[in-house]
């Protein structure tokens, strides 16, 4: 395939995208915790402050703050957390009802008085459960990677409630509340054909579950306008192994721009559009 062969497929796969350049979503509430700490703690650009600073409402009056040993090798984020051995809340003031991305950052360490790998809990808001059971793998057995939901939040706060189960305890080591632009999601989503074909509301709360960049690089959260996090797709190739398949990566170097109405980049980033 010579030069010009290639150029014409590139150009072929990335979208007539024209002309404009969208500024970086700035969201109504941008509740940045970490929990546990006592001073802010630097991710990126962005500073996630002490849940104990005033700017959310901790309900607990069986809570710990606890730091995790000496050598322990994970991100300034995962250093420390709340522990809870009874039910207990965050509670978030809403400036704007609407959609909003909750993230919970969950990853265990044994501290003096206490084994986050021993806990076990759910966590859920008034009006969704987010996750039923939770039970941590051990500590460094994988990358931290937070647990991410859309909510309709309807009203002016938002709480979140940690129950520890059977008698043991729950953790968490930071939380975000993002507003989520209001098109981001515009419409119902439908279901397969063997479900009815069903409406599914966009008020429902969504987990995510993956969010692959196509033949790109994995995409940190600094590198989104949401601050979303993208793995890469080569551990999801299950076809790559099968004689005779073929895979190639496609990449566009040039500027994209954005049509109005079309895609933005608070869809995706620029990476993500650039590659296949």
């Amino acid at each position: 395939m010579d030069k010009l062969q290639l150029a014409l497929i590139l150009v072929g796969i990335i979208p007539a995208l024209c002309c404009f350049s969208a500024a970086a979503y700035t969201p109504a509430d941008n509740y940045l915790i970490s929990c546990g700490s006592s001073v802010g703690t630097t991710v990126g650009q962005r500073v996630f402050v002490p849940d104990d600073s005033g700017s959310v409402t901790l309900t607990s009056s069986h809570s710990a703050a606890v730091r995790a040993p000496p050598g322990f090798e994970s991100a300034a984020l995962y250093q420390t957390a709340r522990v809870f051995t009874a039910p207990s809340s965050y509670a978030f003031k809403i400036s704007r009802p609407g959609r909003h991305f909750v993230r919970l950052h969950l990853f265990p360490f044994a501290s003096r008085s206490y084994d986050l790998a021993a806990a076990s809990f759910k966590v859920s808001t008034q009006d969704a459960v987010l996750i039923g059971s939770y039970a941590p793998a051990k500590s460094g057995a994988s990358p931290p990677v937070p647990r991410e939901f859309l909510l309709d939040v309807a009203g002016g706060t938002l709480i979140v409630t940690f129950v520890p189960l059977a008698g043991g305890l729950a953790f968490v080591n930071a939380v975000e509340v993002v507003s989520v632009p209001d098109n981001l999601m515009a419409d119902p989503a439908r279901t397969s054909p063997s479900l009815g074909q069903q409406l599914v509301p966009i008020v429902l709360p969504l987990h995510t579950a993956y969010r692959v960049n196509v033949g790109g690089p994995a995409v940190a959260a600094a590198g989104d306008t949401l601050w979303r996090g993208w793995t890469e797709d080569q551990s999801y190739l299950a076809a790559s192994a099968k004689a005779g398949v073929v895979t190639r990566v496609l990449a566009y170097n040039g500027s994209l721009n954005y049509l109005a109405g079309e895609a933005t980049p608070d869809d995706a980033p620029g990476v993500v559009y650039a590659t296949a």
